[in-house]
């Protein structure tokens, strides 16, 4: 299912935490601070304006794409 910008972030703002995989960084976001929709959608969001895969949300913690540090923090 693709998820466009409106509809992704409905999806991440539901969470504490987001963590995205952008080239060899992992992005950490704290919803409780000052992050706009802008910020969360140009990293979270592809070329096609839809919602990078994967995307997983588990708890308090949203992941978009794939990096071995973030799911070593999800999933231990």
């Amino acid at each position: 299912m693709k998820y466009h910008r409106q509809e992704a972030l409905e999806l991440i703002r539901k969470t504490d935490i987001v963590l995205v995989a952008k080239g060899k960084k992992l992005l950490r976001f704290e919803l409780a601070g000052n992050v706009t929709d802008d910020d969360l959608a140009a990293v979270a969001l592809g070329r096609s304006g839809t919602l990078r895969a994967p995307a997983i949300s588990i708890g308090n913690t949203f992941i978009v794409g794939y990096h071995a540090d973030g799911y070593q923090e999800i999933f231990g």
